[in-house]
């Protein structure tokens, strides 16, 4: 019996879709529409504004509403679902939803005679499309009715008809399957839905502490349970970890306060609470409770509605922070090639360093103006930049005298020219801005500071403290000359009263002194390379009056350099110091510095071409 039923519904099916195929033909215009979409809503999703789905099954009926949210600053269509529930939905099942309708191409017409031959006097879903204001056209509604044949290659079809029109179609079926989801599967796993630059206060309470964060000028600060600078990118990833967690299962809809004792969330393990710079956007607020039937979830819900669903218990250990996990262990927050002015004042003596921008040389302003060793300010400024907090041993400075901060070793100032932010955290145009931090005590291999705008005392590693106290004379700059070897004409060596001289001529160095004739132009040259290029090791003093306990009143070696503009350089070199360097002045100049031993070697080479150095 049940064959013979089955074999006669099939074949009344086949009549009936060649009676509908042959009724397209006869309809003037049909085939005009045929293989067009038939619903056209555009790509554009921001076009729609609110999308109605009834569905009926076995008699009963459901229907679903989602709405978009209106906010320019999306990228793409944000949707809520405002019947039968209030709660976010998952946009790309509205996506699909949207591509569905819009894709519909129609596959022959008939007109409507007889509805109830296609199922559509009682549709089994009916799906209402209200477009957005700004685009002004009127709500389309979609009925659907039963089956239709499929096409030859298998695909599925349905009877479909604009509530508007008289025409009967034959669609694709794929709108059918976005329509019928389950009502849980149009609900976005979001737990909190915010645009984190927005967010400019979060509050994280614990069961037996709680701290606060706020953002001003687009940076983060801690200001309870101590007034500290924040870590920007441990604060921003702690929003984010809020914003992105997602919500594994859904528990109930209508939580009443039974249950939010239940689930432990009354006196939760972690409350998370946001609040926007956005004017009349709510507080938005996160509580986590209880494990969820030992699932590896724990029971959570927000305050936009009485949902309680469950989160991964990873979240957990996201959310549970330590002030000092979020602490800005930088004692100065900028990169070194932004800063533009180090000014140190220690000892008595201010040095102030400085330059207009990442791609200019350093220049010494004080206690003089001077050329710098560019090398010793770049190693400055990369110390300064990367001195870290090792921990904070005092949160204010009652105390200052026991880390040796109330007669600090050096005050340090340093100056960046960074971009500024805006409220929201975009970067906006260049300014200055400013730090000072003063340098106490050294105790084993730490030593401490405090910035001056907050009253917590820093522990940092001790390596930095020596480049911090140094004096000026440690950024003067090394370079002994300044000549090119193509200039020069003549050379003198005095080697403890045996003189040495030769001078260029036709193109070829020639020994005036201790002989005449030829001197060795490969020696010749290779002293003046090495003098153009020559750097002082260290800067011992300046000012100074007597030289004898440099050696230097009776030099072991005196060069002098006549060039061709007439002018005359002269390099001293005196005694021996105790780290094995030789001490060494300019003629005219009362600054002595230290040389290498290979100075003294290579100025004691032979300068005369024996025949054993003529070439063969």
């Amino acid at each position: 019996m049940r064959r013979k039923t089955t074999i006669i519904l099939a074949a009344l099916c086949i009549v009936e879709t060649a009676v509908f195929i042959r009724s397209r033909y006869v309809r003037k215009g049909a085939d005009d529409a045929r293989e067009t979409s038939i619903l056209a809503v555009g790509s554009d999703e921001k076009r729609v504004h609110r999308v109605e789905i009834e569905r009926t099954t076995d008699g009963q009926t459901d229907r679903i509403v989602f709405e978009q949210i209106k906010d320019p600053e999306w990228y793409v269509a944000k949707w809520d679902i405002i019947e039968p529930i209030g709660d976010w939905a998952d946009n790309f099942k509205i996506s699909d939803i949207i591509a569905a309708l819009n894709g519909m191409k129609n596959k022959g017409s008939s007109e409507a005679k007889d509805l109830a031959r296609y199922g559509l006097d009682k549709p089994s879903g009916k799906v209402t499309v209200i477009f957005a204001e700004d685009w002004k056209r009127e709500p389309v509604t979609l009925l659907i009715g039963k089956p239709a044949l499929p096409d030859a290659s298998g695909e599925g079809n349905v009877y479909v008809k604009l509530e508007a029109e008289d025409a009967v179609r034959v669609v694709g079926d794929a709108v059918v399957g976005t329509i019928r989801r389950e009502l849980a599967a149009y609900r976005s796993k979001d737990v909190l839905r915010f645009h984190t630059h927005r967010i400019n206060k979060l509050e994280m309470s614990y069961r037996s502490r709680s701290l606060t964060c706020v953002k001003k000028n687009g940076r983060w600060r801690i200001t309870s349970p101590v007034a500290a600078r924040a870590n920007q990118q441990a604060v921003g990833e702690l929003v984010e970890k809020i914003r992105f967690a997602d919500r594994e299962k859904f528990i109930t809809d209508g939580a009443t306060t039974a249950d939010v004792v239940k689930y432990g969330l009354d006196k939760p393990v972690v409350r998370a609470r946001l609040w926007s710079i956005r004017e009349g956007e709510p507080v938005r607020e996160l509580a986590i409770g209880n494990p969820g039937d030992g699932n590896g979830q724990l029971y959570a819900r927000t305050t936009r509605n009485k949902v309680i669903f469950t989160v991964k218990i990873e979240l957990l250990t996201d959310l549970v922070k330590k002030v000092a996990d979020l602490r800005d262990r930088d004692v100065v927050d900028f990169a070194a090639d932004d800063v533009v002015e180090v000014k140190i004042e220690s000892g008595g003596t201010e040095i102030a360093l400085s330059r207009a921008g990442k791609d200019d040389n350093w220049k010494m302003s004080a206690p003089g103006e001077r050329d710098t060793d560019l090398k010793a300010v770049g190693d400055l400024v990369t110390a300064i930049t990367k001195l870290e907090a090792l921990d904070w041993p005092a949160e204010n400075d009652s105390d200052a005298g026991r880390f040796g901060l109330k007669d600090p070793a050096a005050t340090v100032t340093v100056t960046a020219l960074e971009r500024k932010r805006t409220e929201s955290g975009d970067p906006a145009e260049k300014a200055a801005r400013t730090i000072s931090f003063i340098v106490g005590k050294t105790e084993g291999d730490s030593c401490y500071v405090k910035r001056t705008e907050e009253p917590a005392i820093i522990r940092v590693s001790g390596e930095s403290h020596g480049k911090l106290t140094a004096g000026y004379l440690t950024y003067v700059s090394r370079r002994v000359f300044d000549f090119k070897k193509a200039g020069v004409r003549k050379l003198s060596i005095d080697r403890g009263g045996k003189l040495h001289v030769c001078s260029l001529e036709k193109g070829e160095w020639m020994l005036k002194e201790p002989v005449e004739g030829r001197a060795d132009q490969r020696v010749v040259e290779d002293i003046l390379w090495r003098l153009s290029t020559l750097n002082a090791v260290d800067v011992i003093a300046e000012d100074v009056k007597d030289f004898a306990p440099y050696g230097l009143d009776r030099p072991i070696i005196t060069v002098t350099i006549g060039l061709e503009n007439g002018e005359t350089l002269q390099l001293c070199i005196g005694g021996l110091t105790k780290a094995g360097r030789y001490f060494a002045r300019l003629a005219g100049k009362n600054t002595v510095f230290t040389v290498k031993l290979s100075v003294v070697g290579f100025l004691s080479t032979d300068l005369t071409e024996t025949a054993e150095k003529k070439p063969k």
